[in-house]
């Protein structure tokens, strides 16, 4: 449940089945509202009410259950604010009585498809891209870190481009991009930053690469530049055409590395800062295993460009000393970067143990409170006092699907047709990683 986008499907399913905004339409004043705005944020009566409009649309709209039949399980922000998790928890046991709801946060749910427990999460989604170090399925809460780069930062940056270099035409007439009177929308900037951006090669490399040129004499290195990509024509309502500029598409991007701000963290300073953070005997087991997660790390280019820029600043003198002979390693995502924290939530809602991990809506309803993520209160678990962790998690798991291997082995030996089992109780996983277009 990001700011931008959200994933609903079923347990155990390996895709949602549907990827929606984050936004309703409010009964009263028929006023489509983004959920998580400040509006709602600073209001939790308001928010409560449009959290019914906006659950109503996801179970009766794209899911077809009923809420009462269905435990939930929300992959959540890493750092929500307490109003919000107060606020739904409220809405589903009060008004939509769901017999149980379980928040799990984001950075741990995406290690779960990949089946490890020690790795560095980097998510890059819409609002921040956030680096929180797992080790051994604890979060290393010292070594967390966030800054504002991200898919929001993007769209202000493709928007600055076309303020000052983007023509509009229709067919007879070209004309500047600013005879538009409301220029475009946040849809039309999302749909062209998922369909014409890209980042290329570290411009750091092609510093290094032009001054060994120039020591070589050679007399034609002064006169190269970067290759400019093709122009790209945009439709924007059937009679105009948005004629998009093709440095547009290479450099916008360039913001996430090379901030506006020279004093700003980029993404990569954010991640070394964050193993620095760490303890030293976890570091190079961070770096050798790095989840990138996000809508905005689906960025043809991010994967290469961020794993460059990172050897690169490593070798510096501020980090070299510190981080010595250490190398960067990227864990290929299974499913895409985009819905790889769901498919995690939906991993979590398939097991034996999400009842006791659960709050139950009677638990709930007795002690108005909600245990976070990092709490180790006997009193925030109705079954079990203990926390469980991400490996733990990992290791029933398997045991429970070598469980089930054996059962079917046994009944093909015996040729016993069985009736099919069926649970008692189903499971819905509502989540999300900040998020982006489904066809990301």
């Amino acid at each position: 449940l990001p700011i931008s986008y959200t994933r609903c499907g079923f347990a155990g399913e390996s895709c949602p089945r549907h990827i929606v905004a984050t936004k309703t339409r409010r009964y009263l004043t028929e006023k489509v509202v983004n959920v998580f705005s400040d509006e709602f944020l600073n209001n939790p009566t308001e928010l409560y009410d449009v959290l019914i409009d906006f659950f109503e649309f996801i179970y009766f709209k794209c899911l077809l259950v009923n809420p009462k039949d269905r435990r939930v399980v929300i992959v959540e922000p890493l750092f929500w604010p307490d109003v919000v998790r107060m606020t739904l928890a409220r809405v589903l046991f009060e008004h939509y009585y769901v017999p149980s709801l379980l928040f799990y946060p984001s950075p741990l749910a995406a290690l779960l498809p990949l089946g490890i427990s020690t790795a560095l999460v980097v998510d890059s989604g819409y609002a921040e891209t956030f680096v929180l170090p797992v080790y051994e399925g604890y979060g290393v809460i010292k070594g967390w870190d966030a800054i504002s780069l991200a898919g929001e930062t993007l769209h202000r940056e493709i928007e600055k481009f076309l303020q000052e270099h983007a023509t509009v035409t229709d067919g007879h007439e070209t004309k500047p991009y600013q005879t538009l009177e409301r220029g475009v929308s946040k849809e039309v900037l999302e749909d062209i930053k998922v369909r014409t951006c890209f980042l290329g090669d570290s411009l750091i490399s092609e510093s290094v690469a032009l001054s060994v040129a120039l020591e070589r004499n050679d007399s034609e290195a002064e006169k190269r530049e970067r290759p400019v990509p093709p122009s790209v024509q945009y439709p924007l309502d059937g009679i105009c055409t948005l004629v998009i500029p093709g440095q547009l598409r290479d450099q916008a991007p360039e913001v996430l590395f090379r901030p506006d701000d020279a004093e700003s963290e980029s993404v990569v300073t954010s991640i070394l800062d964050s193993i620095l953070r760490c303890p030293v005997d976890t570091r190079r087991a961070l770096a050798a295993s790095v989840v990138v997660a996000g809508g905005t790390a689906m960025l043809p280019g991010f994967l290469a460009r961020l794993q460059l820029e990172l050897t690169d600043l490593a070798k510096t003198e501020k980090y070299a000393k510190l981080l010595p002979g250490i190398d960067f390693l990227f864990h290929s995502l299974p499913v895409p970067a985009n819905v790889v924290s769901w498919v995690g939530g939906a991993i979590v809602a398939s097991l034996d143990t999400l009842p006791e991990q659960s709050l139950s809506r009677a638990r709930f309803l007795e002690t108005n409170r909600l245990p976070d993520w990092t709490s180790c209160d006997p009193e925030a678990r109705q079954v079990r006092p203990e926390k469980i962790s991400l490996a733990t998690a990992l290791r029933r798991l398997s045991a429970t699907t070598a469980a089930k291997g054996k059962k079917l082995r046994r009944s093909s030996a015996s040729d016993v047709n069985l009736p099919a089992m069926t649970s008692t109780t189903s499971k819905v996983a509502v989540a999300s990683l900040p998020e982006d277009k489904a066809e990301n």
